[in-house]
């Protein structure tokens, strides 16, 4: 039954008072990731009763998460190439978030991947001598570092990058070949990938038919090398050499001067 008093409200994040928030509703601000429950507390205020003048009631606790996983734009270096991850970025976070990612996403972090490229002038000695064993004929272009960092916000706004090394699954990861590698006089070059993981080189084909990029699939992310084999352009087959009509003419002329010299030595005889 009313007793004519005054309804006033009051609502909380966190247990704490939000300003100006005195309304029957509130919309939560959900620009900040994180983890907040809210609820509201009504008082009825009735000054011209006797005893208690006002009472209260809080309302149950609605928790919001807020969170957020994204991949950023790749971070090329100005001198490394130009490379891209052909997947979607769901594919991208797929690959690259794990259980324990996933659950702070539930807690309200915010986390982004990033490719990161650049060119290594000097790579460890020991990734150079795996690389020398395995690559043949092969002509050593130039070393990349390729790695995909991951980076997380707690929802106290602390920051943490992680290097990924090992992927949940594959990316196909498309390469430009830098210009100073591509040929230059005409010959065939084919590129090749090799991968240096944890000590261990391994050889990724070029999975696609355009000149001037390299496109592989992987699921590490560490030291990788540009390499080439070239193949001499062929003279073009003029198809002289190998028509019988040609040889058999040449044969005949042939026999027809041997017959001559003959004929012309039986005459000095």
């Amino acid at each position: 039954m009313a007793d004519n008093g005054e309804i006033s409200y009051q609502w909380y994040v966190n247990g704490t008072a939000i300003d100006g928030a005195a309304g029957t509703s509130y919309t939560p601000d959900t620009s900040k990731t994180g983890v907040y429950d809210y609820y509201v507390v009504v008082t009825n205020t009735n000054t011209s009763v006797n005893g208690d003048q006002a009472s209260t009631a809080q309302s149950g606790t609605f928790r919001i998460v807020i969170s957020n996983a994204e991949v950023n734009e790749a971070d090329i270096a100005d001198n490394a190439p130009k490379t891209d991850i052909q997947e979607d970025h769901q594919e991208i976070l797929d690959a690259a978030l794990d259980a324990e990612d996933k659950s702070k996403l539930e807690n309200g972090y915010d986390i982004s991947a990033t490719l990161k490229v650049q060119k290594i002038p000097a790579p460890p000695k020991d990734d150079e001598n795996v690389v020398y064993q395995i690559t043949g004929d092969n002509t050593l272009g130039q070393y990349i570092d390729i790695s995909l960092v991951k980076t997380l916000i707690d929802p106290d706004g602390n920051i943490v990058e992680q290097r990924i090394t090992q992927l949940n699954k594959p990316l196909t990861i498309t390469i430009e070949i830098p210009e100073e590698l591509l040929p230059k006089n005409g010959e065939e070059r084919k590129f090749s990938i090799v991968r240096i993981h944890n000590g261990v080189a391994t050889i990724l084909e070029d999975l696609d038919d355009v000149p001037n990029t390299i496109t592989i699939r992987t699921d590490c992310f560490s030291t990788y090398a540009i390499v080439y084999t070239d193949k001499s352009p062929e003279l073009p087959d003029t198809g002289y050499a190998s028509s019988p009509v040609i040889v058999c003419a040449l044969a005949s002329i042939a026999l027809l001067l041997l017959l001559v010299i003959l004929q012309k030595r039986r005459k000095k005889a």
